[in-house]
């Protein structure tokens, strides 16, 4: 089986992972699983700084892989929605910098992975971000209404969580979700990516490290609080039919 992560030391201190799981970045099983072993790694062995990008994909990621999601069982699909959650946590307190460069739109779970990194590059182009499961009659999962509410703010996380609205990288940098707009995302990040690793002693990393720690605990409060709700809503009638729909034609 091809991996769908990729790693790149860019020098000593900078490691790059790129996602490469097809032209979308369908967030799948066996894409959870490598960025789960890549985060024991870094956890283990933090860098000065980690760039996640989307690869050559056209897409930074369109979300969870629906075909494959679709065919799990009620424990496998409670086990993978468990499982992102922890992975965005694990992600937000990394202790080390980290920038995510968003060169493709990046909507759903694809748009929460990249909240989930400290800062955000986005392409300077015609792409979406936002949060699309109203429109399929699901909740947008707490963990991550807690993630965009700490990038944006508490109102700007219910807006986007509820109407489903899409954005422009224009409008994403209005509301704080993008720090950085730039014709190659990609490349910027890097040099984002850099100048935080050559600061001198730990401070930088330090200060991530407790605001990440403060932010990963209120993700999976937020988790345990509200995973069953989340959970109903996913499994309720009239989503299953839009989500089975959209997994129909993402198949064919």
């Amino acid at each position: 089986m091809e991996p769908c992560l990729s790693w790149e030391n860019l020098d000593p201190s900078i490691v790059r992972l790129s996602l490469d799981n097809g032209s979308g970045n369908a967030l799948s099983r066996q894409l959870v699983d490598e960025l789960e072993g890549v985060l024991g790694d870094l956890e283990a062995a933090p860098p000065r700084a980690l760039v996640l990008d989307g690869g050559n994909a056209k897409l930074f990621s369109g979300g969870f892989d629906l075909t494959e999601l679709m065919t799990f069982d009620a424990r496998d699909t409670r086990r993978f929605f468990k499982r992102f959650a922890e992975l965005l946590a694990r992600l937000t307190e990394l202790p080390c910098p980290t920038v995510a460069a968003i060169h493709g739109t990046a909507v759903a779970g694809g748009f929460l992975l990249a909240a989930a990194c400290d800062f955000r590059v986005v392409q300077d182009a015609d792409l979406k971000l936002g949060l699309t499961e109203a429109d399929l009659g699901v909740a947008v999962p707490a963990p991550g209404q807690v993630l965009v509410a700490a990038r944006t703010s508490p109102a700007v996380a219910l807006r986007l969580s509820t109407f489903g609205t899409l954005l422009t990288p224009e409008e994403a940098l209005s509301i704080g979700y993008a720090n950085i707009l730039h014709p190659d995302a990609q490349a910027e990040a890097i040099v984002l990516a850099r100048y935080l690793a050559e600061k001198p002693g730990g401070g930088v990393s330090v200060s991530k490290r407790l605001a990440g720690a403060a932010l990963a605990q209120e993700i999976r409060a937020a988790d345990a609080r509200g995973f069953e709700a989340f959970y109903d809503s996913w499994m309720s009638p009239e989503a299953q039919q839009k989500l089975r729909s959209l997994a129909s034609r993402l198949d064919g």
